[in-house]
């Protein structure tokens, strides 16, 4: 499953698994976050989203289980 690059002020690519219905999002901290139970018609309506970050923030946040894959970056001094 490739990554696909978003242009979007929150996330820097999506990858989904249709076999495994997972969402694989890496944020543009450098975190990612895997949503599974996610459906390819919900991946879909990710995609063609207005905004990414806004559809993210309605329809993903809390409503899918999740798990952290990679945390964010710490930024260096």
């Amino acid at each position: 499953m490739p990554w696909v690059l978003l242009d979007s002020s929150l996330f820097r690519a999506a990858r989904y698994s249709e076999d495994k219905q997972s969402l694989d999002l890496e944020f543009r901290s450098g975190a990612i976050y895997r949503y599974f139970e996610f459906h390819p018609d919900e991946y879909a309506e990710f995609m063609n989203a207005d905004s990414h970050g806004a559809h993210f923030n309605h329809y993903i946040v809390g409503q899918f289980p999740e798990e952290q894959i990679r945390p964010a970056r710490t930024k260096r001094r």
